[in-house]
């Protein structure tokens, strides 16, 4: 029996959150600092 990864399981529960409805946004991409930023800084 092979070993599942983190990145596997990760994977898997973005996949299905889509399936879901939700829509999946890079960390980067809402982190402060960026054009779609979710918060203003880090803390």
């Amino acid at each position: 029996m092979s070993k599942i990864t983190e990145s596997e399981i990760e994977r898997h529960t973005i996949e299905e959150l889509e399936r879901l409805g939700f829509q999946y946004l890079h960390g980067l991409a809402i982190a402060p600092g960026a054009e779609s930023a979710e918060r203003r800084s880090a803390v």
